[in-house]
């Protein structure tokens, strides 16, 4: 390697890859999960969407359910009528800053370890590393509304801080 950014470019066509692949593997399971059996019209309705259409249009349809799916739909509707609605206490974590923080470390320990293999010193520029990780990250995670400051204050903190 003859210039340090070479690394990160490696590591971000990595992650990418393996990002797509990943992606490219489940999303015919969970498509077919999601919309052809009882237990996926559930989740959508219980938990991904919040949309009882795919669960309505099944219980219309002339598909077959089952006495398991009987219980489970019975569960799902005492709960959903009977649980109280919690407040949480304090102030709302910020969800995406965090995973951007995790994803951008991840990239970072992956870079280094990639300039150790290579017998690359990165002694004094691993500030610059550290942002460019946060780049790289963002990017691969699709999050442009987060902010490369925000994300590089929190990482900075010390771990029992980072709440």
């Amino acid at each position: 390697m003859k210039d340090w950014r070479e690394g990160g470019r490696i590591v971000e066509a990595q992650m990418r890859d393996q990002y797509q692949a990943v992606a490219k593997s489940l999303a015919p399971t969970m498509k077919r999960y999601l919309n052809e059996t009882f237990s996926g019209a559930l989740v959508r309705w219980i938990g991904l969407e919040r949309n009882p259409n795919s669960l309505l249009d099944w219980l219309r349809s002339d598909r077959p359910i089952g006495q398991d799916d009987k219980l489970e739909l019975a569960d799902a509707i005492e709960k959903a009528a009977l649980a109280a609605p919690t407040a949480k206490r304090g102030r709302p974590r910020n969800h995406d800053l965090h995973s951007a923080v995790y994803a951008a470390q991840v990239v970072y320990r992956r870079w280094r370890k990639l300039h150790e293999a290579s017998g690359f010193d990165d002694y004094g520029i691993r500030s610059a590393m550290k942002d460019e990780a946060i780049e790289i990250a963002l990017r691969l995670e699709g999050r442009e509304n987060v902010d490369p400051v925000a994300v590089r204050d929190l990482w900075e903190r010390p771990a029992y801080r980072q709440k």
